[in-house]
C-alpha cells in the first residue's frame, strides 16, 4: 500500500456539523494508548491556542482570532464538548487543496490510497477526519510541543504498520511540518520513503506543484504503479529522492541560517522568532521604518550555505538561539 503525506493550510472554509464520526478519525486506526497520547497533546496545544496570551500571530493573539474563538474540547480533544466540524479535506482551503480541485478532493477521499494530513493543532489526521474551525500557524512553541514529546512519528509509524505501508510519498513541502516527523524512524519500519522536491520552488510554493501532481497523476496510478517509482524520478518538475533534504540545484526554503553568512543582513529579525525561523517557518511581522524602531522589522534572508541543516537536531536551533542571545 502507498501512503501520501501533505500538510494542513491557513485557509479554512467556515461552519460545519455537529455530528461526530470517530470511525473516520486517524485514532480508529491506533492502539487505545497511543490514540490517548495523541489526544492528549491535541488539548496540550488547543489550551496552548486559547490561552496563552504570549502565542501571537502577526500581532494578534491567537485566541483572538476569528478560527479560534468557537474552539471547544470536544471528543476531537478527548472531551465532550459540542462543536460543530467538517471533513479536513473539505475545511482546509489553501494552496494544495485548490490545486488538487473539486475532482482531486473526492478522488482523494475515495481513494483506496493512504493519505495523512500533518496539522499544527491536530498533528496528524486523515483526510476525512472531522475537524472543527481553528487557526494553529506552526510557532515555536507549538512545533516544540509536537517534535519533544514525538507521539507523530509513533502515530506515523503505528500506522504504517497497521495498514502495511510499503512506499510513504513525503509532499509535506514547508519544512516546518517536515521536521516533526523523525525520518529515521520512519524508514526504520521498512517502508521506503520518498521526498519530493519541487524543481520551481520550495516550501509554501511546492504546494500547488504537490496538489496537482497528486489529483492529476498518482491518485491516478494503480498500487503496483505506485510502488514502482523509484529515488532520482522526475515527474514533470517534481523530483523524488530517498533523502530529506533537497539535491544541489534544487530549490530549498530559506532560512535565518542562511543569512548568518551573509556580509550585509537586510532587515534585523525579532529574538522571539529566531528559533521559528531556524524551524523553516515564516512569521509575518508588521513592516517598519528606520525612524519605527519600537516596532518588529519585517526580514528576508538569502543564499543558503548549510545544504544539511534539516538533519540537524531540534534542539540544535536553540542553542544557536541562546548562544546568539549570550552574545546580545
Amino acid at each position: 500500500m502507498a501512503l501520501f503525506l501533505t500538510i494542513c493550510s491557513l485557509n479554512k472554509a467556515v461552519g460545519g456539523q455537529r455530528t461526530y464520526d470517530a470511525g473516520r478519525t486517524i485514532g480508529a486506526s491506533l492502539e487505545p494508548g497511543l490514540t490517548n497520547r495523541l489526544l492528549g497533546l491535541r488539548e496540550a496545544v488547543r489550551q496552548c491556542v486559547t490561552g496563552d496570551a504570549a502565542l501571537t500571530w502577526q500581532g494578534v493573539r491567537l485566541a483572538d482570532l476569528e478560527f479560534n474563538r468557537h474552539l471547544k474540547r470536544g471528543p476531537d480533544f478527548g472531551g465532550s464538548a459540542k462543536a460543530a466540524y467538517l471533513p479536513a479535506l473539505n475545511r482546509y482551503d489553501g494552496r494544495f487543496f485548490h490545486a488538487l480541485g473539486p475532482d482531486g478532493r473526492q478522488r482523494l477521499g475515495a481513494s483506496k490510497h493512504h493519505t495523512l494530513l500533518v496539522s499544527g493543532l491536530y498533528g496528524l489526521l486523515r483526510p476525512t477526519e472531522p475537524i472543527q474551525l481553528y487557526s494553529c500557524p506552526l510557532r515555536h512553541q507549538v512545533a516544540t510541543m509536537w517534535a519533544s514529546d514525538g507521539v507523530l512519528t509513533d502515530v506515523l509509524c503505528q500506522y504504517i504498520a497497521r495498514h502495511k505501508i510499503s512506499k510513504v510519498f513525503d509532499l509535506t513541502a514547508v519544512d516546518a511540518y517536515h521536521r516533526l516527523i523523525d525520518w529515521d524512524r520512519v524508514a526504520a519500519t521498512g517502508t521506503d520513503v520518498l521526498h519530493c522536491f519541487d524543481a520551481m520552488g520550495a516550501g509554501d510554493y511546492a504546494l500547488m506543484s504537490f496538489g496537482r501532481l497528486l489529483g492529476s497523476d498518482l491518485l491516478g496510478r494503480s498500487e503496483d504503479e505506485l510502488l514502482a517509482l523509484k529515488t532520482r524520478t522526475t515527474l514533470g518538475s517534481i523530483h523524488f529522492s530517498e533523502h530529506p533534504a533537497p539535491s544541489p540545484g534544487l530549490p530549498e526554503e530559506e532560512t535565518l541560517l542562511s543569512s548568518l553568512h551573509e556580509a550585509e543582513m537586510l532587515q534585523p529579525v525579532r529574538h522571539e522568532d529566531l528559533p521559528e525561523y531556524l524551524r523553516g517557518g515564516n512569521p509575518i511581522s508588521p513592516e517598519a521604518t528606520h525612524e519605527e524602531s519600537g516596532k518588529d522589522w519585517r526580514f528576508k534572508p538569502t543564499t543558503p550555505f548549510l545544504r544539511d541543516w534539516r538533519r540537524l537536531p531540534l534542539d540544535a536551533f536553540d542553542r544557536i538561539h541562546k548562544g546568539l542571545e549570550e552574545l546580545r
